[in-house]
């Protein structure tokens, strides 16, 4: 049964990567939110494959509210270091729309595909292994706007490409020490939350 979830797992995975990154024009012809939405499914699916209760560990929290906190400053810093150097950035910080997105969409629907449902299938090689590949796919993922942006928004791309890296070590180190893909969520949320702040003032 293990095994055949497993393969189910892989499956889902190569269903993911093919759709996300190679059809990822075809999604945005349907639907501005077809990708949020495709993620979405990908997300319910693992559940019910993994089919796991979440963890988290109250003697945990003073640990992870210290990576929160230590996250929402280097949001905070990371806006305001690309203010100070004149890195355009694509988003209405202003937008209610892209708040919601930035507060809660990308907090949980990013850590619930890439810190538990690609965690937990390269986890079935190697705890390592799951901690460098989704590190890596988390920060591509970001990138991968590049093939499709403007030009002038290709520096921002970069600088993104580069500070996703930092936040997805931390939170896939939650994840490592932890067990807990609550934990990756809160951190994730204090990230975002410290770059909407550093946009204030």
């Amino acid at each position: 049964m293990k095994k055949n979830r497993t393969i189910l797992l892989w499956f889902l995975f190569g269903v993911y990567v093919f759709i996300r990154y190679f059809c990822t024009q075809w999604l945005e012809s349907l639907w501005e939110y077809a990708s949020y939405l495709f993620e979405l499914v990908v997300a319910i699916c693992s559940c019910m494959l993994i089919n796991e209760k979440l963890k988290f560990n109250i003697k945990n929290v003073p640990n992870i509210l210290i990576i929160s906190t230590s996250s929402l400053m280097i949001g905070l810093f990371i806006y305001r270091f690309a203010f100070a150097n004149k890195i355009l950035i694509p988003f209405d910080l202003t937008s209610i729309e892209s708040l919601v997105f930035l507060l809660i969409v990308a907090p949980v629907l990013e850590e619930g595909i890439f810190r538990f449902f690609l965690w937990k299938t390269f986890a079935s090689l190697n705890i390592k292994f799951a901690f460098i590949l989704t590190t890596i796919f988390f920060s591509y993922s970001h990138f991968h706007a590049y093939w499709f942006f403007p030009q002038n928004f290709h520096q921002f791309i970069f600088y993104q490409t580069i500070y996703t890296l930092i936040l997805s070590l931390l939170c896939g180190y939650s994840v490592w020490k932890y067990n807990s893909l609550v934990g990756s969520i809160l951190i994730h949320f204090a990230f975002n939350l410290g770059f909407y702040l550093g946009s204030l003032y």
